[in-house]
């Protein structure tokens, strides 16, 4: 399985690689990082470059400091990666961040990034524009990963029967196939009481054939509002979502909704869609 970390090439993070090759420990799968090389900004560690702070780089300073940095962040992954007995690989990317990411997507089982990855001139609130058009243009899984790196020891699957919310089940099954002893509980959303929930049952007897440890909690209402409700009392755990019913993914998404979902609960989320 190839499972690729997504990476400003400027600001590597090495509690995140630790947390991409849990995943892929876990996936029984190979991590190949993905640095991206043409950020619109520069992460510049302050302890080192303190001497030029307040200073207007020029742009062959700027483009001499990125380089710098580019080449320290490769070296430093390489070193945590021989720390971890891991091969170091990776690719590095010069070309436009999410053309570079969406491409990588098309030949891998799953992406991994971050929520705040971000190649804007000024700082965002929430989810990243560049996770969210990632989230919506990804050609494979993706799996955003929390700010709080903590070992998965439960699963929460959102849907109500759906193509898009059981194919997003199927491909988390697939991917993670060493979780079945983990105990599983689906969400199972519903907007009114008259809502027909005839799929439950073969949305359980499929997952039973998949986990040992099944549940299923009924959530009425708003399907972010009542995910979010539910989850912020949980930890350590994982939720995959795919679309809801009629609602297409990319409307699913909107920066209100990836709000709800990404921004107040830090866990990991995963998301795929057909």
């Amino acid at each position: 399985m190839k499972i690729v970390l997504v990476i400003d090439a400027t600001n590597f993070n090495k509690e995140q690689f630790e947390y991409a090759l849990y995943i892929a420990t876990q996936a029984k799968g190979e991590l190949t990082a993905l640095f991206l090389e043409n950020s619109t900004q520069l992460h510049m560690p302050v302890s080192k470059y303190s001497h030029i702070q307040g200073y207007q780089l020029t742009n062959d300073e700027g483009d001499a400091v990125k380089k710098e940095l580019i080449e320290e962040n490769v070296e430093a992954y390489i070193t945590a990666c021989e720390m971890k007995n891991t091969i170091a690989v990776f690719q590095r990317a010069k070309g436009i961040p999410l053309d570079e990411t969406i491409e990588a997507s098309r030949f891998a089982d799953l992406l991994l990034l971050s929520d705040d990855l971000s190649f804007a001139f000024s700082q965002e609130d929430g989810p990243a524009k560049f996770t969210e058009e990632v989230l919506t243009l990804a050609q494979c899984a993706v799996m955003v990963m929390p700010k709080t790196m903590l070992e998965i020891n439960e699963v929460f699957f959102t849907g109500n029967g759906s193509f898009s919310s059981m194919y997003a089940i199927r491909q988390f099954t697939y991917l993670f196939p060493h979780l079945r002893d983990k105990k599983v509980t689906l969400l199972y959303v519903i907007e009114n009481e008259d809502e027909a929930t005839k799929h439950k049952r073969y949305i359980k007897e499929y997952l039973k054939h998949h986990y040992t440890n099944v549940e299923i909690k009924i959530l009425m209402g708003n399907p972010s509002a009542a995910i979010r409700s539910h989850l912020s009392k949980q930890s350590n755990c994982i939720v995959t979502f795919g679309a809801y019913g009629r609602s297409k993914f990319s409307q699913f998404f909107k920066k209100s909704k990836a709000d709800d979902i990404i921004k107040t609960l830090d866990i990991p989320v995963f998301i795929t869609h057909p």
